[in-house]
């Protein structure tokens, strides 16, 4: 997959909400949005203003509990999408995770102590 590497000042300077909706539109789509998408906050992330990455982290956190919920339940709906849409949002996720034990430390909205 091919993203376009943004000068940092034009991810800056890009609308909060243009992002936010970007993210939440992408996740629950099946294969090629969510991979977009997710390729560009990875290739974005560190010039994305802290107060949108925690929106987006806060989104993404609830949307993996539901669908770790929706796998428990065996439920044909899951809010993440296929496993392949999941593995693709965990890259995502990786950018706020423990480099050392991989885990992340926000919990659905607050972080850990």
């Amino acid at each position: 997959m091919y993203v376009k590497q943004l000068p940092a000042e034009v991810v800056a300077s890009l609308p909060d909400w243009l992002i936010i909706d970007a993210v939440r539109y992408a996740v629950g789509r099946c294969s090629t949005q969510p991979a977009e998408t997710a390729a560009w906050l990875v290739a974005h992330w560190r010039h994305i203003p802290a107060t949108t990455q925690a929106i987006i982290r806060r989104d993404l956190e609830e949307a993996f509990r539901d669908d770790d919920d929706a796998r428990a339940r065996g439920s044909e709906y899951k809010r993440l999408g296929w496993d392949c849409d999941r593995q693709t949002w965990e890259t995502v996720r990786a950018l706020w995770a423990d480099p050392q034990t991989g885990k992340t430390t926000f919990v659905y909205g607050r972080e850990t102590p």
